[in-house]
């Protein structure tokens, strides 16, 4: 009877053991472990260099190595790892592979080869072999909170969703709540003046909201709430997370930062005029540049009356 009680003692402390370890291993945190050791192995295993992301219930880690990816020269093989907890039992792994471009003049060799491509496999299955870079952009589009990593082909306005999570997990940050209002008029009004630009309302009035205070452009300026840099700087990151759109022009180097509600133009033209403009929406350099003329053309007008008086 002794015997029997040791045996069915130790028995239920092995059935503790087990399901300690069990839990143990169904944990979250301790997926991280044995998903870093994967990926670590994948790593190893691999020619190419890998980078691996984790996103937990919409929450990005190591958002910096998506940064490294997209903002890389892609001159080699490189991969992205994108480890997507549903749940603690469940994980979609996906890897983004660039393969870089065939550069050669074999006649049979597809022209888009030599732009390189990406290759997408989710689970293991190969999802797209081949989207090749001259088609597809790689970047981030935020709508609502939630950023979406995509493949985008603008010409067909296709895209090739890869994963999303929440801007509020992210490294992006707002210094401020810029409002436009739009006024029946295409006037041009100055609400700043530099060293280097002047910066121009265009057909609207700016106002900025920070910290739950509204200012006008100029109490901004003045009360050192903003400067000039934080709009550019802010431009660049709200276009780097798909909040806005950015074109280029080939006038010098002048840029648009296209918003739903209001565009900011910051010229570089080659003539010399670094100006920043904030106006309505859509793109505004000919229709800013067509009205500054018309400004520039009735001052002569008015400055030849005065002389001849």
């Amino acid at each position: 009877m002794r015997i029997l009680n040791k045996i069915l003692i130790i028995f239920l402390i092995l059935l503790g053991i087990f399901f300690m370890v069990y839990s143990f291993l169904k944990s979250t945190d301790n997926l991280d472990i044995i998903q870093n050791a994967i990926g670590d192995e994948v790593e190893n295993q691999d020619e190419h260099q890998a980078r691996m992301v984790k996103v937990y219930d919409g929450e990005i880690k190591f958002e910096n190595l998506l940064d490294e990816f997209i903002e890389n020269d892609l001159s080699e093989k490189i991969s992205l790892i994108i480890n997507e907890y549903e749940n603690k039992e469940r994980v979609n792994y996906k890897e983004l592979i660039f393969t870089p471009g065939i550069n050669n003049n074999e006649d049979d060799v597809d022209f888009k080869e030599s732009y390189g491509y990406y290759t997408w496999i989710v689970n293991g299955e190969v999802v797209y072999e081949k989207l090749y870079n001259i088609d597809y952009n790689l970047e981030r589009k935020t709508e609502d909170g939630i950023v979406k990593v995509r493949l985008y082909d603008f010409i067909e306005k296709y895209e090739v969703e890869l994963f999303t999570y929440n801007i509020e997990s992210s490294n992006y940050t707002s210094k401020y709540d810029l409002k436009y209002e739009q006024r029946k008029d295409l006037g041009i009004e100055k609400i700043a003046e530099g060293d280097e630009f002047d910066v121009y309302e265009f057909g609207g009035d700016v106002n900025f909201r920070v910290e739950d205070k509204s200012y006008t452009f100029d109490e901004a300026i003045e009360e050192g709430v903003i400067t000039i840099d934080n709009i550019l700087e802010q431009a660049k990151l709200d276009s780097k997370y798909g909040i806005c759109e950015e074109g280029a022009y080939s006038d010098g180097g002048s840029i648009e930062y296209c918003y739903p509600d209001y565009t900011i133009l910051k010229l570089s033209t080659l003539d010399g005029n670094n100006d920043m403009v904030i106006g309505f929406s859509g793109q505004i350099i000919n229709k800013f540049n067509r009205e500054f003329k018309k400004l520039d053309d009735n001052r002569l007008i008015n400055e030849s009356v005065k002389t001849i008086e």
